[in-house]
């Protein structure tokens, strides 16, 4: 199965949430991508990441201060 998460931030973010929540994902063996689009609504995001990402099987959106805590 393919899994990608998401997550978007602004520039009002603390650099050193997102880098934390990378490593997280990293350690987890979990594909995050992350995208920092300053003042980009949330939904038209979510349906750019949708259209581009058609081959996935699921995709999990994550606020940028969610951290996974397990692969399941």
């Amino acid at each position: 199965m393919n899994v990608d998460l998401f997550s978007l931030y602004w520039d009002n973010i603390d650099p050193r949430i997102p880098r934390c929540q990378k490593k997280v994902a990293d350690h987890l063996g979990l594909p995050m991508n992350q995208h920092k689009i300053h003042g980009l609504d949330h939904g038209e995001w979510m349906d750019w990441v949708l259209e581009r990402n058609e081959q996935l099987h699921t995709i999990v959106f994550f606020d940028i201060d969610c951290m996974p805590i397990n692969r399941n």
